[in-house]
């Protein structure tokens, strides 16, 4: 499971819950959908900013209805972001885009000059 995409209903949050706690348990509802989908501990579920930040956007009691979330399962963890998101896209070039870093000030045998005649 490289890569899936996800569309997460947040009904339940509304229905017999406080006003005051709605982001609260949406968020809880997030974490509960990934880790019935993915099988993975709670701990092992990373979700991005950009996903908190959409949940909570308009305040505490008017969460969305639903989100739409890519995810991305690497190294044993499963890192959650918004559909089609700028976040989403850098992560994936990520792992492909690895170099050796260049060692800066470590100085090198120079090769000698050959002598001219």
């Amino acid at each position: 499971m490289p890569s899936d995409s996800y569309v997460i209903p947040l009904d339940k949050v509304y229905t017999n819950k406080p006003r005051t706690r709605r982001a609260n348990n949406a968020i809880s509802v997030i974490y509960s959908f990934m880790k019935k989908h993915t099988r993975k501990d709670r701990k092992d579920i990373v979700l991005s900013n950009e996903v908190n930040e959409y949940v909570w956007k308009r305040s505490i009691q008017k969460p969305p209805r639903k989100i739409e979330v890519s995810l991305r399962n690497e190294d044993g963890k499963v890192y959650v972001f918004l559909k089609d998101s700028k976040a989403f896209k850098e992560f994936r070039k990520a792992p492909e885009s690895k170099k050796a870093p260049e060692k800066k000030g470590v100085a090198t045998k120079a090769k000698p000059e050959e002598e001219k005649k």
